[in-house]
């Protein structure tokens, strides 16, 4: 058989045009004239650990606040601040700070107050820093308290029986009535009997310009009360004072009077004794009379 070039174009046309007995889509034909592109590899994913903590410090803060104990002796209480004063420092610490929280307690437990506190006692302090030099307490305890002061009890004083008679002093110009039988001391000063330190006298100064009757006082006297009074011979101030570094206490009725001074004295050696006389010194104030 001869074919001719017209039939196998035929041949070769149906041949591409049969379907092909195989499953999907007929295959794509590319143009020769369209350049092929290589893919990119796909770009690798990185794979991420899950987080972790790390500690942020080699070791713990320790965020407590350290707690104190310091003991020592009580030198005074401040009620208005509540701050306890020790007398000497113990471990840099001079004062203790009380709160409305602070406990006190005795040796064996027992509350107190902190009106209770008082100075001279040996207390332990348990609380945390303040200010410098403080520490605010959580709990006071009184480890000593000081030995009670034995209560003084001045030895009576004699009663002697004061019968009054009356002398002038012609310098100032009056008359007063003193103790009878009461021995006559120097400068018109009357002893009472029996040894006891206690007298009643008279003295006076010229009244300078400007002074005020406080200078007829001894210089070591301190007073503790001065009331206005009045006398036959004009206005007069009585003092009442202790004299420092000792028991000894005074009471003096300075009158005034246009030209001196004129006080009427009584001195003791104790409170007690001086409160015995204030009724004879009383007596010889009301006795003064002019003698001009």
């Amino acid at each position: 058989m001869k074919w001719n070039a017209s039939g196998m174009t035929l041949i070769l046309a149906i041949f591409l045009f049969m379907p092909i007995g195989c499953s999907g889509p007929p295959a794509t034909v590319i143009p020769t004239d369209t350049p092929t592109e290589t893919p990119e590899p796909p770009t690798p994913t990185a794979t991420i650990a899950p987080f972790m903590a790390f500690p942020t410090a080699a070791r713990p803060v320790n965020t407590a606040v350290p707690v104190l104990t310091v003991r020592g002796q009580i030198k005074n209480v401040v009620a208005k601040t509540l701050l306890v004063n020790l007398v000497k420092a113990v471990q840099g610490i001079s004062s203790i700070a009380l709160t409305t929280r602070t406990q006190i307690l005795t040796s064996a437990g027992a509350a107190k107050k902190w009106q209770d506190l008082k100075a001279g006692m040996t207390i332990e302090a348990t609380g945390t820093a303040g200010a410098k030099g403080t520490i605010v307490a959580q709990r006071v305890r009184i480890v000593l308290a000081p030995a009670p002061t034995p209560t003084h009890r001045p030895s009576p004083v004699p009663t002697v029986a004061i019968t009054w008679q009356g002398v002038q002093i012609p310098d100032i110009g009056i008359g007063l009535e003193v103790p009878g039988g009461w021995p006559q001391g120097p400068d018109w000063s009357w002893i009472r009997p029996g040894d006891s330190g206690e007298r009643l006298g008279v003295k006076w100064a010229t009244r300078q310009q400007g002074a005020e009757p406080i200078v007829m006082l001894p210089a070591n006297g301190v007073v503790k009360s001065a009331i206005p009074t009045n006398t036959s011979l004009g206005r007069a101030i009585r003092y009442t004072l202790r004299i420092t570094s000792s028991t000894a206490a005074e009471s003096h009725v300075v009158i005034m009077t246009d030209a001196r001074f004129i006080d009427l004295y009584a001195t003791a050696t104790t409170d007690a004794g001086l409160v015995s006389l204030q009724t004879a010194l009383s007596h010889m104030l009301a006795s003064v009379r002019s003698q001009n």
